[in-house]
């Protein structure tokens, strides 16, 4: 395992305790302790991306050379919106509890595609129980995600209609999880 391998799973490591802690911390101290790791994460990433074509070693110069090196590329461009977002609010001070948890919707998304990327590219096993993580914590709404889910299980993919004139439209798509996968 290389330094860079390191980097990536020491936060990960601590990500993963802190998930593992939830029922202890509540869901608002624990999105603010994983939203402080979170740039150190992305940026840990950034560097094992950035050291495949430059020669390069783990220290801060180098991990601020990794996100320019990350913006040239459009394929990772969910990494490179994880991280502009993460320098606004993850930077130098600590979010509000209910901020942080609101947060957590959105970054919840890179997070895995993160996870998936890093499996991919590295064969890195990253955020394995990230599918612990119950941002949702209203009964109500849970059960409402978990009938949409349902009824998307069992609808086909491609629904014919009747009349050709028949016409919906997407307003909003906000995927969630439910079963351990993503829905939408």
């Amino acid at each position: 395992m290389n330094q860079f391998d390191k980097e990536i799973l020491n936060v990960d490591r601590v990500i993963c305790e802190n998930i593992a802690q939830e029922a202890a911390l509540g869901i608002k101290l624990l999105s603010q302790n994983i939203i402080a790791q979170l740039r150190n994460f992305v940026e840990a990433i950034a560097l094992k991306i950035y050291s495949f074509t430059n020669e390069t070693e783990v220290s801060y110069e180098e991990k601020k050379k990794a996100p320019s090196y990350i913006r040239s590329r459009d394929d990772l461009s969910f990494l490179r919106k994880f991280h502009a977002s993460l320098q606004v609010t993850a930077s130098h001070s600590t979010m509000e509890p209910e901020a942080a948890t609101r947060m957590m919707w959105k970054y919840l998304e890179f997070m895995y595609e993160c996870k998936s990327y890093v499996k991919r590219e590295f064969g890195l096993d990253i955020l394995h129980n990230l599918d612990e993580l119950e941002i949702i914590n209203d009964n109500d709404l849970a059960e409402y995600y978990k009938k949409i889910a349902l009824v998307l299980e069992c609808t086909p993919t491609c629904h014919i209609s009747k009349s050709p004139t028949d016409r919906f439209y997407i307003n909003k798509k906000r995927p969630f999880r439910y079963g351990g996968r993503d829905v939408l």
